[in-house]
């Protein structure tokens, strides 16, 4: 409960607007919980940058590594037990234990890099994917064509999928802000006029 009504209160006063206390109240809003695991699952794949795993695990899980959804969804990147099998085997691993973190992560890395290659290397669109399946988006991408990324993301007809990529992007990029700095922010230009820039999934 006071995960959800920190985030609430974040979204009306965001980072750089908080005050001199700005880096104490992040750290408790945004910390930088199992942060050499996610790097050490996310290495072998260079489509996405680690911090995304990162921003994704914090909000699936809050960092808890014995979360359960209501669906089924198991540990910090909330893998269903099927897509977890699925994906174990891709990396010729047993399924293992899922509420293991660095278990976890490593299958949850693996999915999502395939996930982001299923959808053309778009972040937003491979969040979108994680959420609500990766065939969902390219559905969506028939009906809509290949509209501009936001336009995509406001069209997602689930609230829940379409949350899920404006708090996941959040996240991502408040942990860059607060973590990462003097490192340049990714350039996301490429993806302003179209969700999928070379029109190819």
């Amino acid at each position: 409960l006071a995960h959800d009504d920190m985030r609430r209160w974040l979204q009306s006063d965001p980072p750089g607007t908080l005050g001199p206390r700005e880096p104490q109240i992040l750290r408790v809003a945004y910390p930088d919980r199992y942060w050499a695991e996610v790097q050490a699952a996310a290495k072998p794949y260079s489509r996405y940058e680690p911090r995304l795993l990162h921003g994704l695990v914090r909000e699936e899980s809050n960092f808890n590594k014995d979360i359960r959804s209501f669906a089924g969804a198991i540990g910090l990147s909330q893998l269903m037990p099927y897509t977890a099998k699925q994906t174990a085997e891709w990396l010729g691993e047993p399924v293992g234990d899922l509420n293991d973190p660095a278990n976890n992560l490593m299958i949850g890395a693996k999915y999502l890099d395939s996930v982001h290659a299923s959808v053309g290397g778009s972040p937003f669109l491979s969040l979108a994917g994680y959420n609500a399946g990766p065939g969902r988006v390219k559905q969506w991408l028939g009906k809509w064509g290949n509209v501009p990324t936001d336009e995509y993301v406001e069209r997602i007809p689930f609230r829940e999928t379409r949350g899920y990529v404006r708090r996941v992007s959040t996240t991502w990029q408040t942990y860059r802000y607060q973590f990462d700095q003097g490192a340049a922010f990714p350039d996301m230009s490429r993806f302003n006029h179209q969700a999928v820039p070379d029109g190819d999934i």
